[in-house]
């Protein structure tokens, strides 16, 4: 695995989703960048890049998190939206 590519590839289909505010959320997750996340992390955050913007929204925004979506990286995004809506 290439690293560079992967974290290319990650910071281009995060900033490109169609929704404001799966933009906003990943904008910011990506904000601390992608240093600190595991190859296993990387991989995985990939992943959920492939899921819909509306499934991603049911799942990190409303908190409905299916039991195989329920990983560390996911309740990571979480913590990460409910930062971008406090008051």
């Amino acid at each position: 695995m290439d690293r560079q590519l992967l974290e290319k590839e990650i910071r281009f289909r995060a900033s490109r989703r169609g929704l404001k505010e799966t933009d906003l959320l990943f904008a910011r997750f990506l904000k601390d960048g992608l240093e600190g996340l595991s190859d296993d992390d990387l991989l995985a955050l990939r992943e959920v890049l492939h899921h819909t913007d509306q499934d991603l929204l049911l799942w990190v925004i409303e908190g409905h998190l299916p039991p195989e979506q329920d990983t560390p990286l996911m309740r990571r995004l979480q913590a990460c939206a409910r930062e971008l809506h406090k008051p």
